[in-house]
């Protein structure tokens, strides 16, 4: 087993980026709280929204795609993705590779910023090569965002336009778990295959009424 996962390491940590003009993204200096050595790209989609990707100095091959919380108002903010970034530092600190977009547009336009959400695994797989598990992840408001990336994405694999990209979902909001289950009858058919984390009492417990 030791020698099994040393090697999902060595494999992981080998994987070079791609030319980050590929993407439209530059490499960036990573923010604070990130370990030494990981490497960052961030830049502007091409819809506008700004995005973060980052890749830990040993990674483990899983990716956690973000979707913030908010929402927030007027023009997309350069900082945001990066903030989120640092503020989720953790998921760098523990072997995990961070992709996060800022979203294009201000307001409550959940469609748009899972789109933009979407945009921002494709272009960390167009920077880094596929991973070997994607986690689709949603801070308070921003579970609503991923909860439509999901829907999005289930109608696509089930149409058969595309594979299911995400392995794990993990909603931190109540609210979005019960819009998931309750009222997208896609819903029912994603969870036979993408398991569902609800972070916090009252997440949890709408994930289980």
């Amino acid at each position: 087993m030791a020698a099994c996962a040393a090697s999902v390491v060595l494999v992981a940590a080998g994987m070079p980026a791609r030319s980050a003009t590929d993407t439209g993204l530059q490499a960036s200096v990573c923010p604070g709280g990130l370990v030494a050595e990981s490497r960052c790209l961030s830049g502007r989609d091409e819809q506008g929204a700004y995005v973060w990707l980052a890749v830990p100095p040993f990674w483990s091959g899983t990716l956690v795609v973000h979707a913030h919380g908010g929402p927030e108002l007027g023009p997309p903010k350069a900082g945001r993705a990066k903030e989120d970034l640092q503020r989720w530092s953790i998921w760098n600190r523990a072997g995990y590779a961070f992709a996060g977009s800022g979203y294009r547009q201000g307001g409550v336009a959940v469609t748009s910023a899972a789109e933009d959400t979407e945009r921002a695994r494709s272009l960390f797989v167009a920077a880094f090569g596929q991973p070997k598990r994607t986690v689709l992840h949603g801070q308070s408001w921003g579970a609503g965002v991923a909860a439509k990336a999901a829907e999005i994405a289930t109608v696509r694999a089930a149409s058969g336009a595309a594979p299911m990209p995400y392995d794990w979902l993990v909603f931190l909001s109540a609210n979005a778990v019960r819009i998931f289950q309750h009222l997208w009858p896609e819903a029912s058919n994603l969870l036979r295959h993408v398991p569902v984390v609800a972070v916090g009492p009252q997440t949890a417990h709408a994930a289980i009424a």
